[in-house]
C-alpha cells in the first residue's frame, strides 16, 4: 500500500490519488467476487506484530 501510494501520487494529481488507491485495492484485490489471501510474516525481534507481504486475489469459484 505505501508503495502504490508513492506510485500514485507521482502518476495522478493528488486530488486523484485516494480514489486511485481505492479503485486498486477495494475493488481489484479485495472486491466483490475475488477470494482474497493475505501472505503474512512477522520479524524475529517483534513477534507479536505482523506484516502483509502479498496478496493472491484470484476469482471467486462458481458453486
Amino acid at each position: 500500500m505505501g508503495a502504490a501510494t508513492i506510485k500514485f501520487n507521482q502518476k495522478y494529481p493528488a486530488d486523484q490519488v485516494q480514489a486511485h488507491l481505492l479503485a486498486k485495492f477495494g475493488e481489484q484485490i479485495v472486491g466483490e467476487g475475488k477470494e482474497t489471501y493475505f501472505f503474512m510474516g512477522n520479524q524475529h525481534r517483534y513477534p507479536e506484530t505482523f506484516m502483509v507481504l502479498g496478496a493472491f486475489y484470484p476469482k471467486e469459484k462458481a458453486n
